[in-house]
């Protein structure tokens, strides 16, 4: 949506009218491509989100912290940050799951941090609890920094779609790292 009200604002029409009322590209092409024709069934929705392996372990690490206040016996606010903080895990990693905000796992980073770091100062007398927030908050850390597999194409969001270590950019094809390296 970004890129197409901005190809509206360099043709000078109205980028507030485009953005409510739609337009088209007067370079798209009438057919669509073979494999984006509209179908009913489950995939069309899918298009640009795949499982990767770590993002689906954030998300069970995330439901874990939802448990764990319960299961251990974690005292207010202790309890209350590891129910928060799991909400935003699988929330974030769920994001994530889609090829064109996948750049929203590192906010887990900071999560993971704030469970490592945090929870030293939020009294509680679990201990369990406490050590299992600590370890979950470096799995999570550990976890948001595979990028898993790009499938398609963003134009010119590719940089922000695989911004991140260049040990991922080698993974990608050729035509694919020359895109990221700009």
């Amino acid at each position: 949506m970004i890129q197409f009200l901005n190809h509206s604002r360099k043709q000078g029409k109205s980028v507030w009218r485009t953005f409510w009322r739609g337009g088209t590209l007067p370079d798209a092409s009438e057919t669509p491509r073979e494999d984006r024709k509209p179908r009913w069934t489950l995939s069309p929705m899918l298009w640009g989100v795949t499982s990767t392996w770590n993002l689906l372990l954030s998300i069970a690490v995330g439901v874990w912290l939802l448990f764990v206040p319960d299961l251990f016996g974690a005292s207010k606010p202790f309890s209350d940050s590891l129910h928060l903080s799991g909400a935003l895990v699988v929330t974030l990693a769920a994001i994530a799951l889609a090829e064109a905000g996948r750049s929203a796992r590192f906010l887990n980073v900071l999560i993971g941090a704030w469970l490592v770091v945090g929870s030293w100062f939020l009294s509680t007398e679990s201990q369990t609890a406490l050590w299992n927030a600590v370890i979950a908050g470096v799995a999570l850390i550990l976890l948001s920094l595979p990028l898993g597999k790009i499938r398609d194409r963003y134009g010119s969001f590719d940089p922000w779609v695989v911004w991140g270590s260049r040990y991922f950019r080698t993974k990608m094809p050729p035509s694919r790292q020359k895109m990221a390296h700009r």
